[in-house]
């Protein structure tokens, strides 16, 4: 019984059983995926597909012209004995936060020290067997198969979020006709559960599983069970493109960071910092080269090149790099940062020629720290992705459609650096000490003419310095690395894949970073006898006067836009949903996390986004705390328990947010001391005491009389 790639069923070839079948099931996905059903419905297989019934009277299907049995026996038995197997040698894995340290007194911090107390203080297990839990808050199948594991795993698990990967989608169209996806379906969403289907190509199979978070909830990706139904070039295709799963793990951010995040931006538009335009473009400076300078230790091998030509680039320096440059006579054009703490401005005093650095253009988001600002005359300021504020005055105004947005400017200030540059509209990009590691271990963290590590003091050691893995080197086999770093350098790879119009060398000796090339400075210098000198005074006339511009919008009508009355309405909302939490069973435990994030989320596409952007961060990091301990023990009571303890924290945290919005929009990081004079951040809940305050962070643990007090210029 054949279907050939020009016909869609034979209908004389094929048993009433299959096509019936397959019609029930096309109705099934109308109703809960219709996208899916549409394309199938009509689907063209690109090879044959031959349906035949095993012995026991079971369909199965061979693919091409190979003959060859999909199952090799009769497939119920097949895929009973598959899923048995399977679920006995693999664990639902868990992730959990580790204890968070606060230099800088964000109140969010003690709830998740909290959670953690707990769930060390029970001893909870990182990894345990399905079979001994009956549920599991989400599976990752790769494999649609006929379909008949789907059924064989369900028997035995409980699974409250599935995502099931499948690149033949000719493998798919064939169980529409094999499997009864109908019962299937309606057991999945009759239950509150949430399925969700990758059929086809998988090179962004990461975003696409990072969407699946987003909308059922970011803490289900953090505790996971995979199940392989059949390893082939296919499923090993996969498992290749999940090897970087943790990049997008723990990306919610913190109430305070997002707080913080929005008061600096309010200060930033009263400061009349400029902002970048949106439709404005570079013009004759669009394809100029553009060097992008991290202080990685690799950076010392390109100062010389970098020196030379100077003139001949557009230069941003990416934070500590500007140290670097002023003491290698380097003149660089922009200064690139992202953070919004106030330990950056007392970087900028390693500099002791402040005309240097009131002559540089900073480019950086709305929510770097007002203090850091202070340093420079003229700023090109972006909308950094998922910061909520300036999205809803958009929304709610109809104005500031012309502004700039950003994306993948984190986790550190190199990516600030290629995000800006991409945004502002270059396409002739090199990198230059954006090592994202070191190949050795006895290497120096940083380029070593840096005064902030040399003299200071600054440490450089330990914490987000700390390299505990290999990767892919740029110029060598491999190279050291962690987890920050190679996301890092992960997230410049995705953004050049999302711009290809943009061209990039890389010239670190650090990690290997996708669509770049690695280039040697060396081999770059004959390209470079070969170019002109750059009117640097007419570029940055350009980026003041023209690329941007000051947001006119007064803090009387932002003020009138946010209400603390409907912030504290949805806090509320959400505690009554915790308060209502039952404890009878893992499996409904997780679904009732699943619709608050969904409850979360739909606010988010409402006029509620501001205030739902400010606490979905924290509490899917609680809920990742939770799912942790719901899945740390064979002991289900002891497990339920133990969350019903947490739960009781989390009330605490929703009830003293509400207080800490009230002093909106002056909450600026390091000032928002002045709120606690008791020296506690924040005040004591039922189960969770406020903790001191932090001391005032120093940055230089050194003084250091620098003997360079004036810039000077270097092309040799």
């Amino acid at each position: 019984m054949n279907m050939d790639t020009n016909n869609n069923i034979q209908n004389d070839n094929i048993s009433d059983f299959l096509l019936t079948r397959f019609s029930e099931n096309i109705q099934t996905f109308e109703k809960y995926f219709p996208d899916i059903a549409a394309k199938f419905k009509s689907y063209k297989p690109t090879k044959n597909i031959s349906f035949f019934y095993s012995e026991a009277g079971t369909p199965n299907v061979s693919f091409g012209d190979s003959n060859k049995p999909f199952y090799p026996e009769d497939p119920i038995e097949y895929c009973k004995k598959q899923i048995i197997s399977e679920l006995e040698k693999v664990n639902i894995q868990s992730d959990k936060y580790p204890p968070q340290y606060d230099p800088f007194g964000q109140f969010s911090f003690r709830y998740l020290n909290r959670l953690v107390e707990i769930d060390s203080q029970n001893a909870f297990v990182n990894e345990i067997s399905p079979l001994k839990t009956g549920s599991v808050a989400s599976c990752m199948i790769i494999g649609v198969g006929l379909g008949y594991h789907l059924a064989d795993l369900f028997e035995r698990l409980e699974i409250c979020n599935t995502i099931l990967i499948e690149p033949d989608q000719d493998v798919f169209f064939a169980s529409l006709h094999t499997f009864d996806w109908a019962n299937l379906l309606e057991y999945i969403f009759q239950n509150d559960f949430s399925f969700n289907l990758i059929l086809g190509q998988t090179d962004n199979l990461l975003s696409q599983i990072e969407e699946i978070g987003i909308k059922n909830g970011e803490f289900l990706l953090n505790s996971r069970l995979m199940i392989i139904h059949s390893y082939n070039e296919g499923s090993l295709s996969i498992l290749n493109n999940l090897l970087d799963y943790k990049t997008i793990l723990f990306r919610s951010g913190f109430f305070d960071d997002t707080f913080f995040g929005c008061c600096h931006s309010i200060k930033a538009i009263q400061a009349h910092r400029k902002f970048v335009k949106k439709h404005v473009e570079l013009g004759e400076y669009k394809n100029l080269p553009v060097f992008i300078i991290g202080s990685g230790p690799s950076l010392d091998n390109d100062l010389a090149f970098i020196r030379k030509n100077q003139d001949k680039a557009i230069i941003i320096a990416c934070g500590t790099a500007l140290d670097t440059l002023y003491h290698s006579g380097i003149k660089p054009d922009l200064y690139a940062c992202t953070e919004r703490t106030p330990v950056i401005a007392q970087a900028l005093q390693a500099i002791p020629d402040k005309e240097f650095l009131n002559n540089l253009i900073i480019i950086s988001t709305n929510v770097c720290h007002p203090y850091t600002f202070d340093y420079f005359k003229d700023s090109a300021l972006f909308v950094k992705e998922n910061e909520p504020l300036i999205p809803y005055i958009k929304q709610n105004t109809g104005e500031l459609d012309w502004l700039q947005g950003c994306s993948l400017s984190n986790p550190f200030v190199s990516n600030c650096g290629v995000s800006g540059a991409v945004y502002l509209g270059f396409n002739n990009l090199y990198l230059f000490g954006i090592d994202c590691g070191k190949v050795s271990e006895q290497q120096e963290n940083h380029a070593g003419n840096t005064t902030l590590y040399n003299e200071h003091g600054v440490p450089d050691k330990g914490g987000a310095y700390c390299i505990n893995s290999k990767a892919r080197g740029n110029f060598r086999e491999e190279t050291l690395t962690n987890m920050l770093f190679y996301r890092s350098g992960k997230n410049i790879g995705t953004l050049l894949a999302q711009n290809p119009s943009v061209s990039c060398c890389n010239c670190s000796d650090g990690i290997f970073i996708e669509n770049t090339k690695p280039t040697h400075s060396e081999s770059l210098f004959e390209l470079f006898n070969s170019l002109t000198e750059i009117d640097k005074v007419k570029f940055h006339e350009f980026i003041k006067h023209e690329k941007t511009a000051e947001i006119d919008i007064t803090e009387e009508k932002i003020q009138k836009l946010i209400s603390k009355p409907r912030f504290a309405e949805i806090c509320n909302d959400i505690l009554l949903m915790l308060k209502k939490l039952k404890y009878e069973n893992r499996k409904d435990l997780v679904v009732q996390l699943m619709k608050i994030s969904r409850f979360i989320q739909n606010k988010r596409h409402s006029d509620d986004l501001f205030y739902a952007c400010l606490i979905e961060g924290s509490l899917q990091s609680f809920f990742i705390m939770l799912v942790h301990a719901i899945y740390g023990s064979e002991d289900e009571k002891k497990c339920l328990i133990a969350v019903s303890e947490m739960v009781e924290v989390i009330q605490g945290f929703l009830v003293e947010a509400q207080d800490v919005f009230n002093k909106f929009p002056d909450y600026i990081m390091g000032e928002h001391r002045k709120y606690y004079s008791n020296n506690l951040v924040g005040k004591d809940m039922p189960n969770c005491k406020a903790t001191a305050f932090p001391p005032d962070m120093n940055l230089m643990a050194r003084k250091y009389d620098d003997p360079l007090k004036k810039f000077v210029k270097k092309t040799q």
